[in-house]
Order: C-alpha cells, then sequence, then structure tokens
C-alpha cells in the first residue's frame, strides 16, 4: 500500500452512469485533514464533466451503482482527468451542492447561510429529480427499436382528399381530414409490430389544420395503438428526429392532387447519404407486403443501447405466436386497388 496525497478531489454526482453535476473540493494545505467547507476547504464548480463521462460510465457498471455521487483523486501534482482516478466513496444518495454566483467571494460555508442558498440547492435538485426521471424513461424506450411510420398513404388514405379537392385549401381542414379512411389491415399490422417495436408516427402535415390534435383524434377514432405521435412541417424535417438505429416506413410520395403522383426521390436520397434506414411503402398497396419484413427487422436485439449497471437489458419480443397469426391474417392479395399500379419491391437501405 502507499499513501496518495492530493490537494483536491472532484465530487461528481451522475444518472445512469452519465456525469449530471461535478466539482472540486480542494484542502486549505495538503495538512488539512479534509476538504469539507467546515474544514477550511473550498469549491471551484469548473468542472470539465465531459472529460471524465468515460470514466463514469465504466465505474458505474462496474460498481453496479447506475446513480449516485462518487469522490474521485488523482495522483498526479498535475491533474489529466482522463487517467484514471482513485475512488474514495461512492453513495447512491449522495447530496448536491449548488454552485455559488459567479461574483461570489466568501467561503462556500458562508454561502451555505446566505439568503439565495435555498433557492439554489431547491433548482439543482430539481433538476436531478427531472434528470433521473428521464433515465427511467430513456432505458425503458432503449429496450426495443423504434419504427417511424408516415401516415399519409401508409396508414391514411388521404391521397384520395387531396385529388378530391385537387390540392387547394379545403383538402387541408380539420373537417375533411376527419372523414379520411384508414388504409385496411393498418391498425392491425402495427398492433403486431408494436411487440418488437415502439411505434412512433412521423408525419409532415404543415399544411394541415390544427395539425396535432385532428392527427391525434384521427389515430384514436380508428383505433391505432402507438407509443408517440411527432407532426413536422415538412417531409425532410422527419430526418431530424432519425438515428442509424431507428427505422422509417413512408410511401415517400408527393403530388397526390395530379393524376399521376411523384416519388420524392431527393428525400430518400437525403436518408441514404445520413446512413438512416427506410422501408418503403407502396402507394395504394397493402400492410401485408411490407408486414414480413418489418417485424424481422425489429429482432429484439436491434435496438438495445449497452447493457447498464442495472443488468443486461432484457429486450421482450412479445407474443411471437400472435404475431405470426396476424402475418398470416394479412396474407393474400392484400387489398391492392385493381387499378393502382404495382410499385417496385420495398426498399431498405
Amino acid at each position: 500500500q502507499s499513501k496518495v496525497v492530493a490537494l483536491r478531489e472532484a465530487r461528481v454526482t451522475y444518472v445512469d452512469g452519465r456525469p449530471f453535476h461535478g466539482y472540486w473540493r480542494i484542502r486549505e494545505s495538503l495538512d488539512s485533514a479534509s476538504a469539507a467547507s467546515t474544514r477550511g476547504g473550498y469549491q471551484d464548480f469548473n468542472f470539465p464533466l465531459d472529460k471524465v463521462a468515460p470514466f463514469v460510465e465504466r465505474f458505474a457498471e462496474a460498481t453496479g451503482v447506475p446513480v449516485g455521487g462518487a469522490d474521485f483523486i488523482w495522483s498526479e501534482e498535475k491533474i489529466d482527468v482522463h487517467s484514471e482516478p482513485y475512488t474514495l466513496e461512492v453513495s447512491p444518495t449522495s447530496d448536491i451542492n449548488p454552485a455559488t454566483p459567479s461574483d461570489w467571494k466568501d467561503t462556500y460555508a458562508a454561502f451555505k447561510k446566505a439568503k439565495g442558498f435555498r433557492s439554489a440547492y431547491l433548482t439543482v435538485r430539481k433538476q436531478w429529480t427531472d434528470a433521473m426521471a428521464m433515465a427511467v424513461v430513456d432505458k425503458y424506450r432503449r429496450q426495443k427499436r423504434h419504427l417511424f411510420v408516415d401516415i399519409d398513404n401508409v396508414v391514411s388514405l388521404s391521397a384520395e382528399r387531396v385529388k378530391r379537392w385537387k390540392g387547394s385549401k379545403e383538402a387541408y381542414t380539420a373537417a375533411e381530414v376527419i372523414k379520411d379512411q384508414p388504409v385496411p389491415e393498418a391498425a392491425k399490422a402495427l398492433k403486431s409490430l408494436r411487440a418488437k417495436f415502439f411505434i412512433r408516427f412521423l408525419t409532415a402535415r404543415g399544411q394541415y389544420e390544427d395539425s396535432f390534435n385532428v392527427t391525434q383524434t384521427w389515430l384514436d377514432m380508428h383505433g391505432f395503438e402507438y407509443d408517440e405521435l411527432i407532426v413536422v412541417r415538412k417531409a425532410e424535417d422527419k430526418s431530424a428526429h432519425m438515428t442509424p438505429e431507428t427505422l422509417l416506413v413512408d410511401d415517400f410520395t408527393a403530388g397526390h392532387e395530379d393524376e399521376t403522383p411523384r416519388t420524392n426521390g431527393k428525400f430518400m436520397e437525403e436518408l441514404r447519404s445520413a446512413g438512416l434506414p427506410f422501408v418503403v411503402f407502396p402507394l395504394g398497396g397493402s400492410w401485408s407486403e411490407v408486414l414480413p419484413q418489418l417485424l424481422a427487422e425489429g429482432h429484439p436485439a436491434a435496438g438495445a443501447r449497452r447493457s447498464t449497471a442495472t443488468g443486461d437489458i432484457d429486450v421482450e419480443g412479445g407474443d411471437d405466436a400472435g404475431a405470426d397469426a396476424d402475418i398470416d391474417d394479412l396474407a393474400g392479395d392484400g387489398g391492392r386497388d385493381e387499378g393502382a399500379p404495382r410499385p417496385a419491391d420495398p426498399e431498405k437501405v
């Protein structure tokens, strides 16, 4: 054994292995028994949280303490926070000291007695609580891959409305949109997919009246089960919500007021270039044409992040027998309109 002499120590609070708050506790001198403010120590909140993040993540995994506060010290005279420190202690119920005002000149012990301390303390505690709540939500959302689903011409037969009104403003009013009929078997298909994916509707409805509320009401009216609804202004805005781990199913068409709609090849190419996977839903087609491929893409491990300190993520695939039964029920000609041209096979990038 050897004695480690350090003038300063780091107090780092973390959530789900990710640094949330940190500061230096600095001894008055090497002869001081402690860096606590009651023992003459002082705090420096100019702390490089981002640089210690890799070590904190490894530490949380190794100790099995995903949330807590830890004290670290480095043996070097000139501290290199990229190197691995010594750990003095870790506690899952660590308290948090808020930062002092930028113009504070007195000791931290004096700040604790100052008028603004309690407000600052409650603020950082609220942020800490919010971070823990979001970590729970985030862990839940990482259990399955995320499937983004377009609405127009994928689950809603909206092209008929747009063509009927020749693309005029009336085509996008709430009174007209709410009359749209669903694509046959769409709700049933998505129910099967929800066993393997988080279903997140992602639709571009910038021209629509009260787009979010009307869309949400329409989905509920027709019995769709899903996890989230996101409405963006134009198709290209969808990519901001996607990652290489997610999957989008979209018809990629526009100009439905015309006799022959056009393919939005530009958007497809943007997704390819960004490495964002997608599956093309055939315009006028059915869910039976893409459902088997989508179910295969929803392998339980596909969207899972690293194992966390609380244990490996156990991603349940749902009732596979029920999902297979739904595939069988949707098999056949799929209800394609007889007069609709048959698009190319669904493409996955």
